[in-house]
C-alpha cells in the first residue's frame, strides 16, 4: 500500500507539473495583435508634425501574412492571417479595433502587413502583394468656398474627394526583440494637391474686385495606379473650377487672400511653355485662366501652369501640396507660388505685367 500510495503522489505531482507547463506555455502565446497608425504631415501645414490616420478616416483595411517552416518539407510558406480586415477608429478610447482578434503565432518566422484607406478604394494584389488601382477619374471638385480659410490638418477630403492613402509595407521579424509589439502604420497621401488663393492690391477706395472665373484647364484626371510602380496617366483631362463658377455670382475679393480652389490631382508633369496672355497658343499644357472684373470692367488672362512654379516643366508630386497665390491689382497681376513635401518647402515668385482687357 506504501509502495502505491509513492507511485500515485508521483503521478499526481508529475501531471501537475506538466499541466502548470502547458497553461503557462499557451499564455505566452496569446498576445492579441494590434494597430495604431499615424500620418506623414498633414495637408495644408508645414510643420513636421505627424497626425493620426482618424483626422482622415476612421476606418482602414489590412492584409497580413505569417511565415511558417512546413511541417513535411521544412521549407518557409506563407498563410493569410487577415483577408482584408476592417479596422475601425473608437473615439472614446481612442484606439484602433477589430474582431474577431487576431494572435501572433510564436512559432511563426516573420509577419507581413499592408493597408490602405478608405476601405474599398483598391485592390490587393495577394500574388505580388501590393495594391493597385485599375482606373481612378479625379473628379476635379473643389473644396473651396467663399469662406474657405487656409488649408490646416484638421481638413478632411472625405465628402469631396477620395483622398487615396496607403501605408508603408510591415515586415515583422519574429526574432526580433520587438516581435510582438504594435503594429504601427504610417500612412502617406498618393495624390496631389492643388490650393488656389487669390486677392486684390492697390485698388482705390471705392473700388470693388470680383473673381468672375478661375479655371485651370488640360489636366490629366483618370489614371491607373500601382503600389511598385506608381501612377500610369490614362486617356482623359478635367476642367477644375473654382466652386462659385457654377452660380455664376463670382468671389469678391478683398486684399486678404481668399483660397477659392483646394482640390487633389492625379500625379502628373505640367508641360512648360511660353503663350499668350490671350491664351491662343496655350497648346495641350496644363494652363490657369483668370477672369475677373474692377467695378463693371472686366480682364482676363491665361498662363501656363507650369510656368507659374518654375519656368521649366513641373510635376505634380505624389503627397507634395502645391499652393498658387494670386495677387491682382489694377496694374498687374502678381504671383507667388509654393509646392512642398510635408518635410521640405521649395518657393518660387515673380511678377507678371499686365493682363488682357475684354
Amino acid at each position: 500500500m506504501k509502495k502505491s500510495l509513492y507511485l500515485l503522489m508521483a503521478a499526481a505531482m508529475f501531471a501537475a507539473c506538466t499541466n502548470d507547463s502547458f497553461r503557462s506555455d499557451i499564455e505566452e502565446s496569446q498576445v492579441e495583435i494590434d494597430f495604431s497608425t499615424y500620418t506623414q504631415k498633414s495637408v495644408g501645414t508645414k510643420a513636421a508634425t505627424t497626425v493620426g490616420l482618424e483626422q482622415y478616416y476612421d476606418e482602414f483595411e489590412v492584409y497580413g501574412y505569417k511565415t511558417l517552416l512546413n511541417e513535411s518539407t521544412q521549407e518557409p510558406e506563407s498563410q493569410m492571417v487577415f483577408n482584408k480586415q476592417s479596422v475601425a477608429y473608437n473615439s472614446e478610447s481612442k484606439a484602433w479595433t477589430y474582431a474577431p482578434k487576431k494572435f501572433w503565432d510564436k512559432v511563426a518566422t516573420q509577419y507581413d502587413f499592408y493597408a490602405a484607406a478608405p476601405v474599398n478604394a483598391f485592390t490587393f494584389d495577394k500574388t505580388n502583394k501590393v495594391y493597385e488601382i485599375a482606373s481612378f477619374e479625379a473628379t476635379g471638385k473643389s473644396l473651396a468656398v467663399n469662406t474657405v480659410p487656409t488649408p490646416n490638418a484638421a481638413e478632411s477630403f472625405v465628402s469631396v474627394e477620395t483622398d487615396l492613402m496607403l501605408a508603408a509595407p510591415i515586415q515583422r521579424d519574429m526574432n526580433s526583440n520587438n516581435a510582438k509589439a504594435l503594429v504601427e502604420f504610417n500612412f502617406s497621401h498618393i495624390l496631389s494637391r492643388l490650393n488656389i488663393g487669390v486677392k486684390c492690391d492697390g485698388l482705390e477706395d471705392g473700388q470693388t474686385m470680383t473673381l468672375n472665373l478661375l479655371k485651370v484647364g488640360n489636366i490629366a484626371n483618370i489614371g491607373s495606379y500601382n503600389q511598385n510602380e506608381g501612377w500610369t496617366e490614362q486617356e482623359g483631362s478635367a476642367v477644375l473650377v473654382n466652386a462659385e463658377d457654377a452660380e455664376g455670382e463670382g468671389v469678391a475679393i478683398t486684399d486678404q487672400n481668399k483660397f477659392v480652389y483646394q482640390g487633389l490631382l492625379i500625379p502628373q508633369t505640367a508641360g512648360y511653355a511660353a503663350i499668350k496672355l490671350d491664351g491662343t497658343d496655350k497648346g495641350d499644357n496644363p494652363y490657369l485662366y483668370v477672369k475677373y472684373t474692377i467695378d463693371e470692367e472686366s480682364f482676363y488672362a491665361y498662363y501656363n501652369l507650369a510656368d507659374l512654379f518654375a519656368d521649366a516643366d513641373f510635376k505634380f508630386e505624389p503627397g507634395y501640396q502645391n499652393n498658387l497665390y494670386i495677387t491682382i491689382g489694377a496694374a498687374a497681376i502678381n504671383f507667388s507660388a509654393k509646392a512642398y513635401v510635408w518635410e521640405t518647402d521649395e518657393e518660387s515668385s515673380f511678377d507678371i505685367e499686365e493682363s488682357i482687357k475684354e
